[in-house]
């Protein structure tokens, strides 16, 4: 009778195992295919059906990228990849100085008139080949030197920082901050993103500065197994990485995101971003616009609140403001994103650039840029 009891026992553990199991699974796919489901205003997102948890689409395990001290991570120079994954067979270049290659002819280029172009994967050209990203297709178009320091997951202060660094020892005529509204300042207040080491931008007894980047591992290396495994079931469900969300619980992880302590506000992060960005080397500086939603009309009222600092700072530093909406909007959603621009969406962003320089009377007085610009024919 002992033994019939554990039996029973035992077999309904086992089924109240299979039942929570299932319950589970179908939970997990259940949000997956939400999120499929969201994506599909432009192009659905179907690898999140058996994705990691995060921005799986940045998963650079791959070496494009490297441990920066002061920037976090950097790109990899002389990298060079002919087919990435999720990107369309598009191939990947980053040249010596870690800049991704625009793989243009140089005897078509105009080096006396240098632009350098920073921001996020949206500047950098996740997804699209090197000849397909704007900054690529700008400097084809205005014949004239381009250098693209986008890189994948910056936030707007972090790619102002770099461009501080790339134009320490280089003068360039023109630079082009692309700030990515409603997330590029957020990213900011970041100490990891996406298991990526990045520089917060903090505020301690009323003085705002840079964090200092530290490694995944280093943060890791006093955590507890319980906060291990939860890291490690975080990284691959979406119920458990939304439901530690909720609890505030953010174990280290190989894709974490994580809030600094510290972290500044949007409106001081904005006030500081574009106060550094008038200040670096360059003769004319700008603030390219760009978005994830299809329309900008669209975009929430905290991300309304952001632009308008965005254009109030701006005009106080003298900053020209690009919106690349006006060219983007015109079109059906499908033929501009894929996650990120297509090849035909960095095309209409080049074109947003391209107007505004030619608009701009600083930068066509700085070099005479109304002789040298000129479209490029390979």
């Amino acid at each position: 009778m002992p033994t019939t009891k554990k039996n029973l026992a035992l077999r309904l553990a086992v089924t109240n195992c299979l039942i929570f199991l299932l319950l589970f699974l179908a939970l997990e796919y259940g949000l997956r295919t939400f999120k499929v489901f969201q994506t599909c205003q432009t192009t659905c997102e179907w690898a999140l059906l058996n994705s990691t948890t995060g921005y799986f689409a940045e998963n650079f395990e791959i070496g494009i990228s490297q441990f920066d001290p002061i920037l976090g991570y950097v790109p990899k120079p002389n990298f060079h990849a002919d087919t990435m994954s999720g990107w369309h067979q598009s191939h990947a270049t980053i040249d010596k100085d870690g800049l991704r290659d625009n793989g243009n002819a140089s005897k078509y280029i105009n080096s006396e008139f240098k632009i350098l172009a920073v921001g996020d994967s949206f500047t950098f050209g996740y997804q699209v080949d090197d000849k397909e990203t704007w900054p690529s297709c700008a400097e084809r178009s205005l014949g004239v030197q381009v250098k693209n320091g986008g890189v994948f997951g910056y936030g707007a202060a972090q790619s102002s920082l770099r461009a501080e660094i790339i134009s320490r020892n280089k003068y360039f005529d023109v630079a082009i901050l692309s700030i990515l509204v409603g997330h590029g300042f957020a990213r900011d207040q970041l100490s990891f993103r996406s298991g990526f080491s990045k520089p917060a931008v903090t505020v301690k007894a009323g003085h705002v500065s840079f964090s200092e980047p530290i490694r995944l591992s280093e943060f890791t290396r006093n955590q507890s197994l319980l906060m291990t495994a939860l890291g490690n079931m975080r990284n691959i469900s979406f119920v458990m990485n939304d439901f530690l969300d909720l609890l505030n619980i953010t174990p280290a992880a190989p894709r974490m995101s994580l809030l600094h302590p510290h972290a500044a506000p949007i409106p001081s992060i904005v006030e500081f971003t574009l106060k550094r960005f008038a200040a670096i080397n360059a003769g004319e500086k700008m603030v390219l616009l760009q978005y994830t939603e299809p329309d900008a009309k669209s975009i929430s009222k905290t991300a309304k609140n952001e632009l308008a600092l965005i254009y109030s700072e701006a005009s106080k530093y003298g900053i020209t403001v690009l919106d690349s909406n006006s060219f983007i909007n015109k079109h059906p959603p499908s033929t501009v994103w894929f996650g990120h621009h297509t090849p035909f969406g960095n095309k209409l962003v080049c074109d947003a650039v391209v107007a505004g320089l030619n608009a701009s009377g600083p930068a066509r007085v700085k070099v005479g840029v109304a002789s040298v610009i000129r479209p490029i024919v390979e």
